[in-house]
């Protein structure tokens, strides 16, 4: 029931949630001291009745919250920041944690001395052994990790440094021997969540690039912990949290999520070195692609080369995908066309700014005539594709008659979208230019 209340309350818009289920869970407290219990359970051990009447006299079960209390609490808390501020929400979240770790740790010692709660000796008994489960587990951790990364008020990086600080203390309590109700796969499985921690504190950084390639290298630490464990599972013959489908849903965005902030960080080599681990592992999807190409060209600044890498991805996966257009349907669509733009304006901000915009030039040159040759082919152009180049010609010269030229082909390439009716199956092939 408790748990049911404290759930309601984590779900509750109510700007009085987090203090309303602080409430409930101090009455949960009052009623559930261990060591009031463990008293009591010593009194009827070694009181002569039958262990049926000991254990039905013995007031267990519900006075007891497990992980799912915490958890449900901790949910409540997302908007504490609000209300007290960002110290004394941290000091809270800091608090119940320490109260989790107090919690098992007295459950522990009164199990180890024979006054345990009978109902905490009863849960578990495999291998003759008396267990419990720990209020300290994988969900507990995972939340703690994602309320600690939303505690951060007013888009404060010194704030947000500050969660992620204590997040990878988290993690490094985890992998010690402190932790009894925690394996190292449990480890594994938090990591995601910390790294999407590490990546909203660099969105934070702003313009700061040595706070954001300080947030990039945490975050590839944590990475790069996840795919060595990928890889040893994999060698080992699969098992464990790979076969996870959901696992390896959030280990593909925690990747895409290291490469933007690779990019973003001005470390275009790193993301480019995972880009290539994921491919290689085979743990990628079309958002990773994607990615991969914004990291690099918005590098390109600094060095064409950059672009042209992202290029060279690009037009590789247009090759596997239209060889798959032999046996499958393949239809356009905006997200392929987005990666062409970006490759587009990747060249335009190059640090070569005469041969960016040939090579800008030449990309466009290649959508449009992929597209008019096959309606099918995933280099479609759109407007974005055309106003990127039409406008960089205009700034660079005397450029008017090849404007006019482009200018005449987007009439073109609008006139044919005009004609074909939105219900024609053909809708969805023509290039949306307007």
């Amino acid at each position: 029931s408790y748990n049911t209340v404290l759930k309601a309350w984590s779900r509750s818009s109510d700007p009085e949630a987090a203090h309303r289920a602080l409430k409930v869970y101090q009455t949960v407290l009052n009623r559930g001291n261990v060591a009031c219990l463990a008293r009591e359970a010593l009194m009827l051990e070694n009181s002569e009745q039958p262990v049926e009447k000991r254990i039905k006299g013995h007031r267990v079960g519900d006075e007891f919250p497990d992980s799912r209390t915490f958890v449900v609490l901790l949910q409540s808390l997302h908007n504490l920041s609000l209300s007290i501020g960002f110290r004394d929400a941290v000091d809270t979240v800091e608090s119940i944690y320490q109260s989790m770790k107090q919690w098992d740790e007295q459950m522990q010692w009164s199990i180890e001395n024979g006054i345990a709660p009978t109902m905490a000796r009863l849960n578990d008994t495999r291998g003759g052994k008396n267990k419990w489960k720990p209020i300290l587990n994988v969900f507990s951790y995972n939340t703690l990790i994602k309320i600690l990364s939303k505690l951060p008020t007013n888009n404060s990086w010194d704030e947000s440094h500050h969660c992620c600080v204590r997040i990878d203390a988290l993690i490094e309590e985890m992998n010690s021997a402190s932790s009894p109700g925690v394996r190292r796969k449990d480890v594994i499985s938090c990591l995601p969540n910390v790294i999407t921690a590490w990546t909203k504190c660099a969105e934070r950084a702003g313009n700061d690039k040595e706070r954001a390639r300080l947030c990039a290298e945490r975050a590839g630490a944590h990475i790069d912990a996840l795919l060595t464990d990928y890889a040893m599972q994999e060698s080992n013959g699969g098992g464990g949290s790979n076969n996870d489908t959901r696992f390896r849903t959030y280990l593909i965005q925690a990747i895409n999520e290291s490469i933007a902030l690779y990019g973003r960080a001005g470390m275009p080599s790193k993301a480019d070195e995972l880009f290539a681990k994921a491919k290689e592992s085979n743990i990628r999807n079309l958002g990773t692609l994607s990615t991969i190409i914004d990291a690099l060209c918005e590098n390109g600044v600094d060095d064409i080369a950059h672009v042209e890498k992202a290029r060279w991805y690009l037009f590789e996966f247009e090759q596997e995908k239209m060889k798959m257009s032999r046996s499958i349907a393949v239809v356009p669509d905006m997200k392929f066309t987005s990666m062409y733009n970006a490759v587009i304006a990747g060249f335009l901000h190059c640090d070569q700014k005469k041969r960016g915009l040939e090579e800008a030039q030449a990309a466009l040159s290649h959508m449009v005539s992929s597209h008019e040759s096959n309606p099918r082919h995933i280099a479609r152009p759109n407007t974005t594709s055309f106003a990127r180049v039409m406008s960089a010609l205009a700034q660079r010269g005397d450029n008017t008659q090849l404007l006019e030229e482009l200018l005449s082909k987007m009439e073109t390439l609008h006139q044919r979208k005009k004609s074909v009716p939105r219900s024609s199956p053909d809708a969805e092939l023509v290039a949306n230019v307007a």
